[in-house]
């Protein structure tokens, strides 16, 4: 379709008003005030990526959206839109990988499955929870009418924390009720399952070598092109960033207003010479500006503005929360007046109206709902107070949380 830029301009300054949303509760709120002064002192503009990235998934859904009130079905015709929400979750699972290994590395190569484990249940698991459980309500009535195995198979595999698929349900189409997002946390699982496996390959140079070169005989056994392959890879430029990091000269010319320039003029030409040709053009597309964020650079201060940082700190609300609001908002209102008839500009302001409303439930969400469990500590983990542990636990909470 010929409109795909002003689709894609009207969702970005829809999605601008939840930024500003966000900037005036970094303001006004003492607990978010709080939270911001205690993570100046480590990588703010991670923080204020992985805000971007969130709304860049949220701005995505909301296109598809307009799409799905259209023609019934929840597709997309534009590669660009597409890479907004793809190309976003490549760059959650490099964080991942930069966060998760690090540790590795600080550790020693001795990382502990269960704290470890025990730290991402208590990231996860409540307002994961919490999702479900509003997925169930969306989708009780197809629920009541399924056949009884049916019904239970998908109640395990809802409240399953996202290890296992749960996407089908008879006569109800979930991708309509939460936008599927709920897929990337299959990898994210399975990564911090393997973690402390891979950790011992964190110690030194020579068993990276080995790893490395398991890697290279593994890869022919895949296929190099598919959008599962290219995602397990995207976790690798977030480990390769550790290493990076620790030259002091590199994370200067990665740190300059230039590099920022280079880095997005290259996703950009990547992106217009593939035509947005799939997952691995935009893996390799956004590669640099990552490594150039993990190396301090600030992209003139937007990464570290309150209003992006406090996004980073609500974006796993964000993420898991938004298509839920949107598609339930969207449903309601197509009761009362025929939203595929609406013009752009229209679409645009109620788009830029639920973005608001998001921003002010999942400011709630991390407050009542993440936070609480994020301090939290089982007695057994107040017993283990040895070093690599406390390190691990420190950092889990500074964070907020990969």
């Amino acid at each position: 379709m010929n409109d795909v830029f002003p689709r894609t301009l009207s969702a970005a300054l829809a999605g601008s008003l939840a930024i500003v949303t966000a900037g005036v509760v970094a303001r006004k709120s003492a607990f978010y005030r709080a939270q911001l002064q205690a993570t100046l002192g480590r990588g703010l503009p991670l923080d204020g990526l992985r805000g971007l990235m969130a709304w860049s998934v949220f701005i995505h859904h909301t296109d598809i959206a307009r799409q799905w009130l259209r023609t019934g079905t929840w597709s997309c015709d534009s590669g660009l839109i597409l890479f907004l929400g793809k190309g976003a979750v490549l760059v959650f699972f490099m964080i991942t990988g930069f966060l998760f290994w690090g540790k590795a590395v600080a550790a020693q190569g001795r990382l502990a499955p269960l704290p470890l484990w025990l730290g991402r249940l208590r990231r996860l698991a409540p307002l994961y929870t919490l999702s479900a459980v509003l997925i169930l309500m969306a989708t009780a009535g197809a629920w009541l009418a399924a056949p009884g195995p049916a019904r239970s198979a998908f109640l395990v595999r809802l409240f399953s924390l996202g290890i296992v698929d749960w996407s089908r349900l008879p006569g109800y189409k979930i991708i309509t009720a939460n936008g599927g997002v709920q897929w990337s946390l299959w990898y994210e699982w399975r990564f911090y399952l393997a973690l402390p496996l891979l950790a011992w390959f964190a110690c030194s140079r020579r068993r990276m070598v080995i790893l490395f070169g398991l890697g290279l005989v593994a890869l022919p056994l895949t296929d190099i092109t598919s959008d599962t392959t290219i995602y397990w890879l995207a976790f690798l430029p977030g480990i390769a960033a550790v290493y990076l990091q620790r030259s002091a000269a590199l994370r200067n010319a990665l740190c300059t207003p230039a590099s920022a320039g280079a880095a997005v003029a290259w996703c950009v030409v990547v992106l217009a010479l593939s035509h947005f040709g799939g997952c691995g053009w935009s893996l390799l597309a956004v590669v640099p500006l990552f490594w150039t964020v993990v190396a301090g650079n600030n992209y003139f201060g937007a990464l570290i503005h309150p209003a992006t940082r406090l996004l980073g700190t609500i974006s796993y609300s964000v993420y898991l929360l938004h298509a839920i609001l949107l598609t339930a908002t969207l449903k309601v209102l197509g009761n009362v007046i025929e939203l595929a008839a609406l013009p752009l500009p229209a679409y645009c302001c109620l788009m830029a109206g639920i973005g608001v409303f998001l921003t002010l439930v999942c400011v709630l969400t991390y407050r009542w709902v993440e936070h609480p469990f994020l301090v939290w500590r089982t007695p057994w983990e107040r017993s283990k107070p040895t070093l690599p542990v406390r390190a691990i636990q420190q950092q889990e909470v500074s964070l907020a949380e990969g």
